[in-house]
């Protein structure tokens, strides 16, 4: 049935039509009911009120009284006197009649072997009477019962309160029978709405066939078409329109392709000049790493050298050697060990550059809880806490990951020398969407205006005799990050410490 109206404009349309009626009717048909319905209940609420307050007329001065014999032949024959005046075309019937007195004890009800006279009354429910100003109306379903509560006034003091239970099966009936007339009336409107949209489809079928058909015909070539030619509508303005617009989709399919062989042409000679710089990249990396392995090994003899004789020197000749030599020497044996850090350095540099990565799962918290143990046993007279947050894994190259750790807590823990109550922390926390590695301290901070520099190799925000380094730890850092696709940045301000932060992705499990 659904491919049958998918397979027709016209039908869909028609579909529509039908649908669209039917929620009308149903939505005009629910108001409707539910508006009547109303009526029905306010109509009886309000012949409840008109016979409550006859009664409680009625039965005023035999309650003022205490008359509660003649109450009670009153009440009993509003009950078995359906000829009464105001019994005539009521919505319900009555169940039973109490009137209670200000006491809230029986002073008359039309089942009174149930309901002694003088005795406090309860209702179905079992509830005591409760005495309330003011009339008011309840309604139960089961069975259906509409509750009427009227005071009776004498005056303006209230003297007693009449109780009437009425049984609204009439009122349950008309209710039926609306709902009846409404099916009646929406099969009625059903019927109206299918014609409707039968003929709706038809009309709306036959044009678009030959439209169809006409298309179908210029589509194989066949662009003048006797019919359209025949007619004098729109539909053989349409026929030279759709033959205008094949000249020129002709057209411009020709230029289209000819630009197009000339975009492959340009792509392959980018593409080949992509791969020549490719390859001069790779070559001049190649010779960098080869270079720089090459000439850190060359300058390790010569340094070892120059640190022989200058240990010698000062083994030797240091009685000879009067105080400023042998400050020149503690300078020259200062500067031969600080070019060894720097060998250092740019070999884990190559190596880092160089190394093949293997991935795997790494459990950065355990490392990191490792790193700050180990580095709080080799520092003695400082007063360290950290914090890591546990359960932080990442996916990479677990030596690369573990040299990018050491060197930030590292970087932290020197950073944080001249505090006296120094703090680290390494945690993930979640920016924009998306989630951060960050390794804090409460350090020496850095300017921000600087903080281009901070990954740059041999570049250092502060000066050496303040904090030692070489300036290339948090180079190596960049560099293991750009290796797995990552981002790194740091926030920082001069005293009040630093934090560096990790995008790794989905390799942040």
């Amino acid at each position: 049935m659904l491919n049958w109206v998918r397979n027709s404009f016209a039908r869909q349309a028609g579909a529509a039509m039908l649908v669209t009626g039917l929620l009308l009717n149903l939505v005009y048909s629910s108001i409707n009911y539910r508006k009547e319905s109303e009526l029905l209940r306010i109509s009886a609420e309000e012949q409840a009120r008109q016979l409550s307050r006859v009664l409680a007329l009625l039965i005023r001065d035999e309650l003022r009284y205490e008359r509660y014999y003649d109450l009670w032949e009153k009440i009993d024959g509003v009950l078995h006197d359906p000829r009464a005046e105001v019994a005539e075309g009521r919505l319900f019937a009555i169940r039973e009649i109490a009137v209670i007195d200000r006491q809230g004890l029986v002073a008359g009800h039309t089942d009174p072997r149930r309901h002694p006279l003088k005795t406090p009354y309860e209702d179905v429910a079992g509830r005591l009477f409760e005495p309330r100003r003011g009339a008011s109306f309840s309604w139960r379903r089961s069975p259906p019962t509409l509750c009427v509560r009227i005071p009776v006034l004498l005056g303006q003091e209230e003297i007693g309160t009449v109780l009437l239970d009425l049984d609204t099966t009439s009122l349950a009936q008309h209710q039926r029978r609306l709902v009846v007339r409404a099916l009646l009336f929406q099969i009625v409107i059903l019927v109206v709405i299918v014609l409707l949209a039968i003929g709706f489809g038809r009309w709306l079928g036959r044009p678009l066939g030959q439209a169809v058909e006409v298309l179908e015909r210029i589509g194989r070539g066949d662009v003048e078409l006797p019919g359209l030619a025949r007619r004098n509508d729109e539909f053989r303005r349409l026929g030279h329109a759709i033959e205008e617009a094949d000249r020129r989709i002709h057209a411009d399919r020709r230029q289209l392709q000819e630009q197009r062989e000339q975009l492959e042409a340009s792509h392959q000679r980018l593409e080949e000049r992509v791969r020549e710089r490719t390859r001069e990249l790779e070559e001049a990396n190649r010779e960098l790493s080869a270079f720089s392995y090459s000439v850190s090994h060359d300058l390790r003899s010569p340094l070892r050298a120059i640190d022989g004789f200058t240990r010698a020197l000062e083994e030797d000749y240091r009685a000879s050697l009067d105080e400023t030599g042998r400050s020149h020497l503690h300078r020259i044996r200062a500067a031969v060990h600080r070019m060894g850090r720097l060998i250092d350095d740019m070999l884990r540099l190559s190596r880092v550059s160089r190394q093949e990565m293997r991935e795997e799962r790494f459990d950065l918290s355990a490392e990191a809880e490792a790193i700050l143990a180990r580095l709080a046993e080799e520092t003695t007279g400082r007063r360290v806490r950290w914090r890591v947050e546990p359960g932080i894994v990442v996916r990479g190259d677990a030596k690369l990951l573990a040299i990018l750790l050491h060197n930030l807590l590292e970087n932290a823990w020197k950073y944080t020398m001249h505090e006296e109550e120094a703090l680290i922390e390494v945690g993930v926390l979640t920016s924009d969407g998306e989630r951060l590695l960050f390794v804090r301290d409460n350090g020496a901070g850095f300017d921000m205006r600087y903080a281009d520099k901070l990954f740059g190799v041999f570049q250092r925000l502060h000066r050496e005799e303040e904090f030692p380094g070489t300036g290339v730890g948090l180079a190596i850092v960049h560099r293991i990050v750009h290796r797995h696709g990552g981002r790194i940045w740091a926030r920082g301000q001069p005293g009040s410490g630093a934090t560096f932060y990790i995008a790794l992705g989905e390799r942040l499990l």
